[in-house]
């Protein structure tokens, strides 16, 4: 990840870089939480302090207690399904509008009302 961060800084040292920490998974899928918190760990280390570089605890928002998925939002445990996205994008929307990556939301964007 330093790499990478270290290249496009090369290329554009004023392009943002939102870094979204691995998401929680499940130690039956051979990714157990303890594993995944010290790459999280690791990554927010190296991007401490980097210009330009914004950390989204994207791992705190989808673990449960016991620091695994939740089947509700990734149904096999690896993947988020429409509600995990859903709740993915609310965390990065702003950021990414914070950072003029993406035009604010309208309200013509919003959805039409449910009947």
């Amino acid at each position: 990840m330093a790499l990478i961060i270290k290249k496009i800084h090369q290329s554009n040292p004023n392009t943002p870089i939102v870094l979204c920490l691995v998401f929680p998974a499940s130690e039956t899928k051979a990714r157990p939480a303890e594993k995944i918190r010290e790459i999280n760990r690791l990554l927010e280390e190296k991007a401490k302090g980097v210009a330009n570089v914004t950390v989204l605890d994207t791992w705190s928002l989808f673990a449960n207690e016991k620091g695994d998925a939740k089947p509700e939002e990734f149904p096999d445990l690896l993947h988020p399904n429409a509600i995990g996205y859903r709740k993915w994008a609310s965390l990065l929307r702003p950021v990414l509008e914070e950072k003029h990556l993406i035009a604010p939301k309208t309200t013509s964007d919003a959805a039409p009302p449910s009947k």
